[in-house]
Formats: C-alpha cells, structure tokens, sequence
C-alpha cells in the first residue's frame, strides 16, 4: 500500500510540472511583441551634400518623433499612478 501512495505521489508531481512547463510556454508564445519593424525609406544617392544633410535631418526628425512619443506615454502612467493613489485616498478610517 505504502508504495502504491508515493508511486501516485510520484505521478501527480510530474504531472503538475508538466502542466505548470506547458502553461508557462504558452504565455511566452501569447506575449506581444512590442518591437515594430517599420520600413524605412532612403533617398536615392545623389551625390550631393545638400540631400545627405536633409536625409540626416529628417531621420533626426523621425527618432526625436518616436522619443516624444515614448516620453507621452511614461507621462500617461505617471499620472495614472497618481489617480490610483488619490482613489486610495478617498476613505479614512477615521471618520467612520
């Protein structure tokens, strides 16, 4: 009898580290992916100095674009943060 118990103690450990392996994988695989390929466009090549100095501004242009954007959203938390705490705020127990 005694072998029989820790024979079944024995199976429903593998089997709960089977199951808790196979849904630790399947969250990894659900996880978005939060890097964007976006397709960038480069000028033709010209030669010309004028157009490397434009190109270079306007990618200069599009990154401090992405880097403001990024600062709106840490602004966004920020301030819901700040809403979460003063909802916290909103009952005193001491005035009950």
């Amino acid at each position: 009898m005694a072998n029989n118990i820790k024979i079944l103690v024995i199976i429903v450990i593998v089997f709960i580290v089977i199951v808790s392996g196979y849904f630790i994988f399947r969250k990894q695989k659900s996880l978005p992916n939060n890097i964007v390929n976006k397709p960038t466009s480069h000028p033709a090549a010209t030669g010309n100095v004028d157009d490397a100095v434009n190109a270079f501004m306007q990618e200069t242009t599009n990154e401090n674009t992405e880097i403001n954007d990024e600062d709106k959203d840490t602004n966004l938390l920020m301030s819901s943060s700040q809403e979460v705490s003063d909802f916290g705020n909103l009952i005193n127990a001491n005035e009950y």
